[in-house]
């Protein structure tokens, strides 16, 4: 079988797996001609193609530049029938796409929405009172987490990754990263590095709670949480939102590609307990997206600038109130994905329109 032939080719060939990275790679999957490597490396990273910031690098630090980390790099290659003619995928720059690929293996399908390498469809309908009352939960459950990084390092802004809330890590010399994460039907507060598997179950827990057991996890490792917990509210919180996890990771990925495509004089992309939203900076324009808010029971996507009017992409509109910029509804981008449309392209010429509004 041909699947056979390229496992042994693939691995009496290791200099193909370590010349596409600069990293040995581990063989993941294999289905027909298609072969999915993953590669653990350490060593130092600059924002790639995606503009990903595994890392969280703070406001201090430089933006195009990411500490040193563990990482794990996903590569799909694509055999002919003589297993001699590859293609890289995955980085937005190669010839297929990972949807176009999902599109001709199911095997490659499951793994990439499994990965978050692309969106499960449709995407979820979000709105309503119901989604509004789980979005608040865990709004209160983020503002914690914000509170906690502020106690011991002053500052405030969280991280959103595929289907979880996280910090960067504190203290240093420990590295500790408390995460909400997110499954169906269920939250989980987390003190990485653990399996996530492992942590406190928060659904029916009061933000209160959660931190004071959040400080009892920073005991056990040795380090003494300076949180309050006194401050936080009572109420149980809800189970959350079912999708909140998709929108989370269509967030993170869309922001990651439009602060790459904004340059090196961009800021992180942060996920602001205050609001709940997911955003960057960009001489005097800020791109986001918001979970939904007081004005709006869905979430949306927005450009805050003084220099409004410019062309948008249909359905996008120009605003004023209750601030100046633009936004394009979650329901604009479930109708394009719907459609066939990308939603992810859309939403990142929504983005590239605001940017172009820049001071210069």
């Amino acid at each position: 079988m041909l699947t056979s032939r390229l496992a042994r080719w693939l691995r009496s060939n290791p200099e193909l797996a370590t010349g596409l990275r600069g990293g040995p790679a581990d063989l993941v999957l294999e289905d027909g001609g298609l072969v999915i490597l993953r590669r653990a490396d350490e060593r130092d990273h600059t924002i790639d193609a995606r503009g990903f910031d595994p890392g969280g690098t703070d406001p201090s630090d430089p933006v195009d530049v990411i500490r040193p980390r563990r990482a794990n790099t996903t590569i799909a290659l694509v055999a002919d029938a003589g297993a001699t003619s590859w293609e890289e995928i995955g980085d937005g720059r190669g010839a297929i796409s990972w949807r176009a690929l999902a599109e001709q293996y199911d095997a490659a399908r499951a793994f990439a929405v499994r990965e978050d390498l692309i969106l499960p469809l449709p995407l979820p309908d979000l709105g309503g009172a119901e989604y509004s009352l789980g979005r608040a939960g865990l709004h209160a459950l983020a503002e914690v987490l914000g509170a906690a990084r502020e106690s011991l390092t002053g500052r405030i802004g969280l991280r959103a990754r595929a289907k979880a809330v996280t910090t960067p890590g504190f203290p240093a010399d420990a590295g500790l990263r408390p995460t909400l994460a997110l499954g169906p039907e269920r939250a989980r507060l987390v003190l990485l590095p653990a399996p996530e598997s492992s942590g406190t179950p928060l659904v029916g827990l009061s933000p209160r709670e959660a931190a004071a057991a959040l400080v009892a996890d920073f005991a056990e490792r040795g380090v003494a949480l300076p949180l309050e917990a006194d401050r936080f509210d009572r109420e149980p919180i809800p189970p959350p939102p079912e999708g909140f996890g998709t929108f989370l990771s269509f967030g993170a990925n869309l922001l990651a590609r439009a602060r790459y495509e904004a340059g090196p004089d961009a800021s992180p992309v942060q996920l602001w307990p205050e609001h709940f939203d997911q955003a960057f900076d960009s001489r005097r324009v800020t791109c986001g997206i918001s979970p939904g808010d007081e004005d709006s029971p869905e979430p949306y996507l927005y450009v805050l600038t003084e220099r409004t009017g410019g062309w948008l992409p249909e359905p996008a509109m120009w605003t004023s109130e209750p601030w100046a910029g633009a936004r394009l509804g979650w329901s604009d981008l479930r109708e394009a994905a719907a459609s066939g449309d990308d939603a992810l392209e859309l939403g990142r010429t929504f983005f590239a329109a605001g940017l172009a509004t820049r001071t210069p």
